[in-house]
């Protein structure tokens, strides 16, 4: 770990530490790996990544990012490589971590050439499609059962932007992405004209205490370190922190 080694050992930050090490993967607009210029002249790294530095530096804490591929995540968290990651939804990879909740939008939409007729309003029209996913990101429940009932062709890339281009190129029928991703991308790529997305929506399918995204700590970081985010997370919510963000983002929903 990138803090000092008496820190592994003790399960939690020295007292004059007080740096916490976030490992991220890209996923725009939710973590942005080269950041870029905000409305309010701040530099953002994407709505996930700046809501937990925010929620950090609210707790008194300093940190330090790291990017990684979305796979090292995990391995990074178990091996104290990293203390937290965020934009992360609870699996049977992460039961017993250290979370919080927060905020989360979004369902899978699916976008395809704007130039192709045939809509894609329900899940029977799937059938025979190619869809471009990324290697490792979650879709949920529904997406998982749609693909296996009706054989569906998934086509995997590094991330969703590689996946419009796919589209572009006609590699692939669709693509499925998180509907706020898409909703940026496009715009960022500035193929709105060039794509469209579908009637069809899928949801993440999560429910009760454990719906949504989290930040996930390592399990052996210190629980009031955990608490002390927690009440920053709160504020956070309290002071329409997240909303305002969003419009920073152009982000409507």
């Amino acid at each position: 770990m990138l803090l000092i080694i008496n820190s592994i050992f003790s399960g939690k930050l020295l007292a004059n530490e007080k740096t916490i090490i976030i490992g991220v993967a890209e996923f725009p607009p939710y973590v942005i790996k080269e950041g870029y210029q905000l409305k309010d002249n701040n530099i953002g790294y994407g709505i996930d990544l700046d809501i937990l530095i925010e929620a950090i530096k609210r707790a008194n804490y300093q940190y330090k990012i790291k990017f990684y591929p979305f796979a090292r995540i995990k391995i990074s968290l178990k091996n104290n490589v990293i203390d937290v990651t965020p934009s992360m939804f609870l699996t049977d990879d992460f039961p017993a971590n250290k979370h919080v909740l927060y905020d989360s939008d979004g369902t899978i939409s699916f976008y395809q050439l704007a130039k192709n007729a045939k809509v894609i309003a329900n899940v029977a029209a799937l059938k025979g499609k190619t869809i471009g996913i990324v290697r490792g990101d979650f879709y949920g429940d529904q997406f998982t059962k749609t693909v296996n009932e009706l054989k569906l062709t998934l086509t995997e890339t590094k991330n969703d932007k590689q996946n419009f281009e796919m589209l572009l190129h006609e590699r692939v029928d669709l693509l499925a992405i998180n509907s706020v991703a898409g909703q940026f991308l496009t715009k960022q790529m500035t193929i709105t004209d060039l794509v469209s997305e579908t009637p069809l929506k899928l949801d993440y399918d999560y429910q009760g205490k454990n719906e949504g995204v989290h930040f996930l700590f390592r399990k052996s970081i210190g629980q009031e370190i955990v608490e002390d985010i927690r009440r920053a997370v709160k504020s956070i919510h309290e002071d329409d922190f997240i909303k305002r963000l969003k419009l920073d983002y152009g982000i409507i929903n």
